[in-house]
């Protein structure tokens, strides 16, 4: 019998190279391609919390692991968070900004319903739409809001289980305090297109800590209300702001 050609074995090392390269990345790997990309748009603060909390566990070893949709606040807000709040109710906030579910922003913007359920249990955030006069008055301009707060920064990150969106505020169960920070860190509030329709709300009323009913939706897009007992907060997340620009100058950040 003949023998094999010479270059037989190298052939077949090409073939499982290729085969390796096309395997999807595991949950680790991409949970790492992720918090590499977002510090890479400056996002070091979610991403170290991410990293060192519970929230690791959640999104790669517990069972619900599956896929995910987070929505990233800048570094500024999330050391005013740290500063006025307790560890428990920082971590609660944050789960309060993921998804159990990936949605990209083209995703989000095709949603049946305007509820989706976040790791926080039993509180939901609310997706909302507003034509961004900035860009151009086609379809392609619509953009979103949760909670009120400003997607700006869509898919900043987009894999096979993950979808991350920066946003402009931080998301409180489902009050919108991210005006409390001061204006000069937040983008100004966008306008609702009223030709732009909205989801219709669930036919059974929504059961979670964030109760809203059909008819104060609307609230949720009052950028003037203050939510009532909020003062404490709201001064504890202005001595963080100030914090964080004091260490900024000084370069301990």
């Amino acid at each position: 019998m003949a023998p094999p050609p010479r270059y037989s074995s190298a052939v077949l090392f090409l073939l499982l190279l290729s085969a390796s390269a096309a395997d999807p990345p595991t949950k680790s790997q991409e949970f790492d391609d992720m918090l590499q990309s977002l510090r890479n748009y400056g996002y070091s603060l979610f991403t170290n919390a991410l990293a060192t909390s519970d929230l690791s566990y959640e999104l790669l070893v517990a069972a619900a692991a599956t896929n995910f949709t987070l929505f990233a606040p800048r570094d500024e807000l999330l050391y005013a968070l740290d500063m006025a709040t307790g560890a428990a109710v920082y971590v609660s906030t944050l789960r309060y900004h993921v998804v159990p579910k990936r949605h990209t922003f083209a995703d989000l913007k095709n949603l049946s319903a305007p509820f989706l359920d976040t790791l926080l249990p039993e509180y939901s955030i609310l997706i909302g739409k507003f034509r961004d006069v900035h860009v151009s008055t086609d379809r392609a301009s619509i953009g979103l809001i949760v909670d009120g707060v400003r997607v700006a920064y869509p898919d900043l990150f987009v894999g096979s289980r993950m979808a991350v969106h920066g946003i402009d505020g931080i998301l409180l169960t489902g009050l919108n305090l991210s005006r409390d920070l001061g204006a000069d860190y937040i983008s100004p509030a966008p306008a609702l297109d009223g030709n732009i329709p909205a989801p219709n709300p669930p036919t059974s009323p929504f059961i979670g800590g964030n109760d809203v009913s059909a008819a104060t939706v609307a609230s949720h897009f009052d950028w003037d209300a203050t939510p009532p007992g909020t003062k404490l907060l709201e001064r504890g997340l202005m001595k963080g702001r100030r914090r964080y620009r004091r260490r900024k100058v000084l370069g301990d950040l």
